[in-house]
């Protein structure tokens, strides 16, 4: 690995091992007085393994290293003092805020759960058994007739599905819509189906709101509460969570005195979209001991949780403005108990104080002087003709998900019609993911941090949605929108990386100089050096 990569890399751990609890460890390295202790350097060592040799950990020490020589010329240049890096830290410590608050009230841990609540969901969920439904969606109920006239006939289902069916998604799959409980099926025709056999056409066409659905069982099984141990308990948690979130929620809105302006609410309902207007920017739609909310910021909140719908009525207004000033009222909590001045929480700004100064000088020194004509990029380009090709891969979407009950409920609203990039807007545990619905780009034999989801996706028909398959606890579900062949990049294609790499160039340069101003700075203790290895501890 180049310097620069290294670099990268520590850039990217740098809020990490900078949050770990100060001890009297050795410290093996000194950068312009701050210590680089055996700790930090065992932890790199766990986090990014390699072959245990001397060199390996010099490498990793080197890391840390220069992520200290671009702490100390940030500091020395008053980076520190920018507005966008004091935004930054404002915007991680209400996060570190809120996940102390959430820790110290248990809202991120399901309280106690009894047999008798399992045996009660279990029940509620049909006491184990799943139908596996297949259906063909059509427009109208002439065409749902002569497609159920043809399978009585011995026509195939699946091909039908592929053929005819408006529901592509479960249509690309034959029509299969996977296992579900009773409480999954549209409420349109649940009934009907849940009373077919196995095998067995329904002889009508049932009609919902999505159109006429032509519906054949394949298959019914039982599963026992021990088998589903896992999703109810995961279930049961949620429930948990959510109360624990409302009865705290309900607390704070009587102890900050939270008001709810109802006039100012009522303009917000039939909007067909809630978009908000000038007037909407100076009206409070609520109030609270130390804060309040525009009916603009509550609109714009109502859209990064996922509602599009119109505001329908003033009891659902104030509802959803319940839900979306909780964080606000948690914060202000936080802060009356005095969790901003926890030390861990100072570490973990410092941190990210010193990766945004990085990042700031990368933009000063580095990226400045790597920006050159097009006519050298495509030069240096045309120099290494076999380093740019567009690897075989697939465009993925994806819901990731903590339990497989709530998987195996999303998959059925989007064989059923739902739109899977709302759902991974309002659902998905992949954060990064949920303002682009869902959309993880293109993934390919590099892409790393996908575990057996990559493999899998790399293989699966393009359209259909995939899954729940288990990724580390989790479970995905996802569909391939499109595939790319393995072949060259031109030089449009490959410009991203052409730029990176004269990047990584001046990134070496870059460090070399630092390296060079503060090589009276920098003192590496070689005793505890070699202490670290294997004969040495």
């Amino acid at each position: 690995m180049t310097p620069s990569r290294h670099l990268l890399l520590a850039l990217g751990l740098c809020l990490w091992l900078a949050c770990r609890v100060q001890s009297q460890e050795p410290v093996v390295a000194r950068v312009a007085g701050q210590p680089i202790t055996a700790e930090e350097l065992t932890l790199q060592e766990a986090r990014f393994p390699g072959t245990q040799d001397g060199q390996h950990r010099r490498q990793l020490l080197e890391l840390l290293i220069s992520r200290e020589l671009l702490r100390a010329e940030g500091r020395a240049r008053g980076l520190e003092q920018s507005e966008e890096i004091a935004a930054d830290l404002a915007q991680l410590e209400r996060k570190l805020l809120l996940q102390e608050i959430e820790a110290r009230e248990g809202l991120d841990q399901p309280g106690p759960i009894g047999e008798e609540e399992l045996a009660e969901l279990y029940h509620q969920w049909g006491s184990g058994e799943e139908v596996r439904p297949s259906q063909i969606l059509v427009e109208s109920e002439v065409q749902a007739r002569d497609l159920i006239a043809q399978l009585q006939q011995g026509a195939s289902f699946g091909e039908l599905a592929k053929r005819y069916s408006m529901h592509r998604l479960s249509g690309l799959g034959g029509g299969d819509m996977g296992y579900l409980r009773l409480d999954m099926l549209l409420p349109e025709f649940r009934e009907p189906v849940w009373a077919l056999g196995e095998g067995q056409l329904c002889p009508e066409p049932l009609v919902s709101r999505l159109g006429y659905h032509v519906i054949r069982v394949q298959e019914r099984r039982q599963r026992s509460l021990e088998a589903l141990r896992p999703a109810l308990v995961a279930e049961l948690g949620q429930r948990h969570q959510e109360e624990a979130r409302n009865t705290l929620g309900r607390r704070l809105r009587a102890q900050y005195h939270f008001y709810w302006n109802a006039a100012v609410a009522q303009t917000l309902i039939g909007r067909e979209r809630p978009t908000p207007t000038a007037a909407d920017s100076v009206a409070l739609v609520a109030q609270w001991q130390g804060g309040q909310l525009s009916a603009a910021a509550y609109l714009k909140r109502l859209r990064s949780f996922g509602v599009k719908q119109t505001l329908a009525d003033s009891a659902l207004a104030r509802e959803r403005g319940e839900e979306v000033v909780i964080e606000d009222l948690l914060l202000a909590e936080a802060r009356r108990r005095q969790y901003h001045r926890e030390p861990g929480l100072g570490r973990r700004l410092d941190a990210r104080e010193a990766e945004l100064l990085a990042e700031r000088l990368f933009a000063q020194e580095v990226a400045q002087k790597a920006a050159v004509s097009d006519s050298v990029l495509e030069a240096f380009y045309q120099a290494r003709p076999d380093q740019y090709r567009v690897p075989a891969g697939a465009e993925v979407q994806e819901i990731l998900l903590a339990d497989q009950a709530t998987a195996d409920s999303l998959k059925a609203l989007i064989l059923a019609g739902a739109d899977m990039g709302q759902l991974a807007r309002q659902h998905s545990t992949r954060a990064w993911a949920r303002d682009k619905e869902g959309m993880l780009g293109v993934l390919s034999r590099d892409s790393a941090g996908y575990g057996p989801l990559l493999p899998l996706a790399l293989q699966a028909p393009v359209g259909l949605v995939q899954g729940p398959v288990e990724l580390g606890g989790e479970y995905s579900l996802f569909r391939v929108v499109h595939r790319i062949p393995d072949r060259p990049a031109s030089f449009e294609e490959a410009r991203e990386l052409v730029k990176k790499q004269r990047l990584d160039l001046e990134m070496d340069r870059f460090i070399a100089g630092l390296h060079q101003r503060y090589a009276d700075q920098i003192q590496i203790d070689e005793q505890v050096l070699e202490a670290l290895s294997p004969s040495g501890r």
